[in-house]
């Protein structure tokens, strides 16, 4: 599939890839970490309020959606486009070889656009259902409110299958991504593996629920600030879950780090990690403190230190990438094969 567009490995294409590649990991862990972390959030919320009958309930969960989360095209950049991006990353850098891991990749891209497509189709029934229950409040028509309670049926009607099938499916993408990205880093396995084999690696596990984890401790510090002047109730539900959320994170790095190939491993990698480590600590210890003390944490200090762990370990991923692939690399730069030829 991508044997016609990719190219030579040279000295500065591999530089422009980890550039790339990095680049990629730093929006896409950070963001469709927050826009799965805040759509399950919402989601759950509207779904358990609506069972209930809890209008203001309801009316939350919806404020979460319309706040967090990005309509029309906009949320493709988060959802999909790294992806493709690091299909296109995969495809270039195993040139030579007769691994279809670029084509998996794009799989899970397809299955991201897919998704992020019957998402939005969610949010904004989700938006119409507000708009409607407003406008009822102002009627006094009979027959309009007849009119407008059928409009609000239809709109609900498919709501939920929308909503689950959507999240489901960005989950299960984000999930095949992930698993892509540790199968490169075992070279044995690069022109054999199946969807099962993809998704037997401690590693892989350890790394997609550090990405979960760290998506709803974003999701938390977004929601605790946008609301801690307006709704108390959500601004703290959103701190504990910034914190509680972040707390899995040391230990499913240190699990994920140990599990990784003993080859992979520089004393830069080990700095790296070790730098997003100590600005998770700071933000752990900023919102633990802040919730010993029954105050509110400071939103901003939070965020950047989490931005911060997010960046080292999208710059640990692309080193051990590149660790992992340099072998190869400098095989097919210096030998220079045929573009069908297996090395």
């Amino acid at each position: 599939m991508f044997k016609e567009i990719i190219l030579q490995p040279s000295a500065d294409l591999v530089l422009l890839l980890d550039i790339l590649k990095a680049v990629t990991l730093m929006i896409f862990l950070p963001g469709l970490g927050i826009l799965l972390g805040t759509g399950w959030t919402g989601f759950c919320m509207l779904t358990a309020a609506r069972s209930e009958g809890n209008e203001e309930g309801m009316r939350k969960a919806a404020a979460i959606l319309s706040k967090f989360q990005l309509g029309g095209g906009k949320s493709f950049i988060f959802t999909s486009f790294p992806l493709l991006s690091l299909a296109i990353i995969y495809a270039q850098t195993l040139y030579g070889t007769e691994s279809g891991l670029g084509a998996a990749v794009l799989m899970s891209f397809g299955l991201a656009v897919f998704s992020t497509w019957v998402w939005n189709q969610y949010l904004k029934s989700v938006e119409e259902e507000q708009f409607f229950k407003r406008t009822l409040e102002g009627l006094s028509s009979s027959a309009m409110i007849h009119e407008i309670k059928g409009k609000l049926h239809e709109t609900t009607e498919s709501q939920g299958l929308h909503g689950s099938i959507g999240l489901v499916g960005l989950s299960l993408a984000a999930m095949f991504g992930f698993a892509c990205m540790d199968l490169v880093l075992h070279p044995a396995k690069w022109e054999n593996f199946t969807i099962i084999s993809l998704t037997i690696s401690v590693s892989f596990w350890m790394e997609y629920f550090w990405f979960l984890c760290l998506g709803f401790a974003l999701s938390g510090v977004a929601i605790m600030s946008e609301f801690r002047n307006s709704d108390e109730c959500l601004a703290r539900m959103g701190q504990a879950m910034a914190g509680y959320s972040a707390l899995g994170l040391p230990l499913l790095g240190l699990i994920s780090a140990f599990a990784l190939p003993a080859a992979v491993f520089t004393p830069v990698l080990v700095a790296v990690s070790v730098l997003g480590l100590i600005f998770l600590i700071f933000a752990l210890g900023s919102v633990f403190s802040a919730m010993g003390r029954g105050m509110m944490a400071s939103g901003t200090l939070v965020l950047l230190c989490l931005l911060v762990t997010s960046s080292a370990d999208a710059v640990k991923l692309t080193l051990a990438f590149r660790n992992a692939t340099h072998h190869h690399l400098s095989k097919v730069m210096k030998v220079a094969p045929d573009k069908g030829e297996h090395q």
